[in-house]
């Protein structure tokens, strides 16, 4: 009797799984807004950027992501942070291997981005800006819950250098994490 209660409730839980709606497919349009803390590798600032993004999927595999970072704010233990203020862009792709509506991805993407610094004033002391090309690595993963919703995290690796700068290390690679709640919308049938 309670092996057979056991293998009906084993069928009636592998039919609910196999009816499920797979998500992940040609078409689909994703996207997320959400808080990104940063940490620079070549010093101890913590920038926060609020991040957006737009995604393509070209089939289950491959994908074309614009992405977008606004700087918001920073903490440094130093007298002041690095940038005073940064914008971020890129474009790239992003290879999948989804499991049903679970997706796990690495992708690549050229970026730069328009940067003031802290630590530079000219003359008629303002605070120049800086066009860096950049790119970024990102891993992560993302679970398919609804139609509409999904949950995800990632974590990117920025690698940018400020060129042309006296007596200061241009250097400003960041570690970029990112977790929260996506939107998504399947464009074909």
């Amino acid at each position: 009797m309670v092996r057979g209660m056991i293998i009906a409730l084993c069928l009636v839980a592998l039919n609910g799984t196999a009816q499920q709606e797979t998500y992940i497919r040609p078409g689909l349009l994703r996207s997320t807004m959400t808080f990104s803390p940063s940490y620079m590798l070549n010093n101890t600032t913590t920038n926060y950027y609020v991040t957006g993004l737009l995604e393509g999927y070209l089939n289950e595999n491959l994908s074309i992501r614009s992405e977008a970072h606004y700087l918001v704010g920073a903490k440094s233990p130093e007298l002041s942070p690095f940038f005073k203020n940064s914008i971020r862009a890129s474009l790239g792709v992003q290879l999948h291997a989804p499991i049903g509506n679970f997706d796990s991805y690495l992708g690549f993407a050229p970026s730069f981005s328009v940067s003031q610094l802290n630590a530079e004033v000219d003359a008629n002391g303002d605070h120049p800006f800086h066009f860096e090309p950049s790119f970024a690595i990102k891993a992560g993963f993302t679970y398919y819950v609804w139609k509409f919703f999904n949950f995800f995290a990632e974590a990117t690796y920025y690698n940018t250098t400020v060129l042309n700068l006296d007596r200061i290390n241009g250097r400003a690679d960041e570690l970029m994490i990112s977790v929260g709640l996506g939107f998504n919308i399947n464009t074909k049938k």
